[in-house]
């Protein structure tokens, strides 16, 4: 008799006023609840039991999933592949005493969980030797449920992790990797893999007064669109200093959450980090156009010889001395992706002219080529006057946005504007010739493709239509 079988002689002998067949209605009514692809029927069938006042202990074997794993289940027994681990913190009881935690996340071929390790289990030599995709056992745990429902395994005296050479039925790392635009809010302990969008930097915050911090990034799906990450618990010395704009990152071990402003990727200090396409020598690139930020600072949006876009937030005026078509040698402080930031310890200098760098007037794009998620210059003529309205975000703050329709030889389009870009165009009128730089081409509210200005858009009115 397998497993399934004796758990169910146990129900019926216990509950002699249940049937087979309502106890079989009954665990497709708990999977139906609590989701296809989260439970088999003997997992369901632990449900089941406790409804009916039943305890089920058979001991779980050895090749146990993941999915059957029920709240109480004790000294279990699971081969796993490891995502991550993290570093050991300190947890304060009640009564003022320590504990030493570290979190595992671990998966098999049907879903992730986490392994909480305590104390001694936090201090086990193996943890420190293993890496994403190794194969363990462990063994002698303790399956526990928090308030959401969410099960988690923890670890403690007489818990043991064993390698084990492998598990050819579990995917791999690579296999498990799922694009952004395929993540939704019900997904956890999952790994995703995007490429690096906007600016990454620490938050710092405190949890029951003691300082946390984490990680706040980016990255981009291979639909365009750009998703927030926060890893919780750590910081920008998790990722490489310098990243290429097309490199591809890695994150191991999160899961999608629904924020105010759409699906957000969360994390914890658990949580990896793999990069492919760290960026090893100095750049060197010519500048499309300069402005200034709120602070006073540069902003300088350059382009490469592959036609690539940078922008550049120079911190300590290492451009001060630059102008617009100006071929500059430059080693960043931090590059994630196509954002650079230049602290003290970068540099910026001028170059003999590279003629295989287009000049600014060169780089622009016909907006009917725009594909959503990439940025551009383009040369464009006002189709109807600007419009500003004010809107009301979710959080309940009012902005402004400006709307104006726009076209040149390959179709017309929304140019749009918040905030503070609203004034780079606010003064335009229907004919106006225009220039822009550093728009980011988005999808729109009505499936078409619009074109957003940012902190680095410059704005110039075209008297000869041959020279910005």
């Amino acid at each position: 008799m397998d497993s399934f079988e004796t758990l169910m002689s146990k129900l019926l002998e216990s509950v002699p006023t249940l049937k087979r067949e309502d106890v079989i209605n009954q665990i497709r009514t708990k999977k139906e609840h609590i989701g296809a692809g989260y439970l088999t029927d003997q997992g369901a069938l632990f449900l089941v039991a406790s409804d009916a006042g039943v305890q089920l202990s058979e001991p779980l074997n050895p090749q146990m999933k993941l999915k059957d794993m029920y709240a109480g289940a004790k000294d279990i027994r699971v081969s796993v592949r490891v995502m991550g681990v993290s570093k050991t913190k300190s947890i304060t009881r009640k009564d003022n005493t320590q504990l030493d935690l570290r979190i595992m996340t671990v998966y098999d071929e049907d879903q992730g969980c986490q392994v909480k390790l305590w104390d001694s289990a936090a201090s086990l030599p193996v943890l420190d030797n293993l890496k994403p995709g190794d194969a363990v056992l462990i063994s002698g745990g303790l399956v526990r449920s928090d308030l959401d429902g969410v099960l988690s395994i923890s670890l403690g005296s007489g818990s043991q992790i064993e390698p084990m050479d492998d598990l050819p039925d579990i995917p791999t790392i690579d296999d498990l990797a799922k694009d952004p635009v395929d993540i939704t809010e019900t997904d956890s302990n999952v790994i995703v893999i995007g490429e690096p969008d906007g600016t990454a930097d620490t938050i710092k915050y405190n949890s029951n007064g003691v300082p946390r911090t984490g990680l706040r990034m980016r990255i981009r799906g291979s639909n365009g669109t750009s998703y927030k990450v926060v890893l919780w618990g750590l910081d920008e010395s998790a990722l490489p200093k310098l990243l290429k704009p097309d490199a591809k990152i890695k994150l191991l071990g999160v899961r999608g959450r629904k924020s105010q402003q759409g699906l957000e990727i969360q994390g914890n200090d658990s949580t990896k980090i793999q990069v492919d396409g760290e960026m090893v020598d100095a750049l060197t690139l010519r500048i499309v156009s300069m402005t200034k930020n709120r602070d006073g600072g540069n902003l300088v949006m350059c382009v490469d010889s592959d036609r690539k876009f940078y922008f550049l937030e120079d911190q300590a005026e290492h451009s001060v001395k630059c102008h617009v078509n100006n071929v500059i040698e430059c080693q960043p402080t931090r590059a994630y992706g196509k954002s650079i930031t230049l602290k003290d310890d970068a540099y910026i200098r001028n170059v003999e002219d590279d003629s295989t760098i287009p000049r600014m007037e060169d780089t622009r794009t016909r907006i009917g080529d725009a594909e959503p998620g990439k940025d551009y210059c383009i040369e464009v003529v006002v189709l109807q006057d600007p419009s500003i309205r004010d809107i009301t975000t979710r959080s309940g703050r009012s902005v402004q946005l400006l709307e104006m329709y726009v076209g040149d030889d390959s179709r017309e389009m929304w140019v749009k504007a918040w905030d503070d870009q609203v004034r780079l165009v606010a003064d335009s009128k229907q004919g106006d010739r225009l220039f822009i730089t550093g728009v980011n081409a988005r999808h729109g509210m009505d499936g078409n493709i619009d074109l957003m200005l940012t902190n680095f858009s410059v704005v110039t009115l075209v008297t000869d239509p041959k020279t910005p």
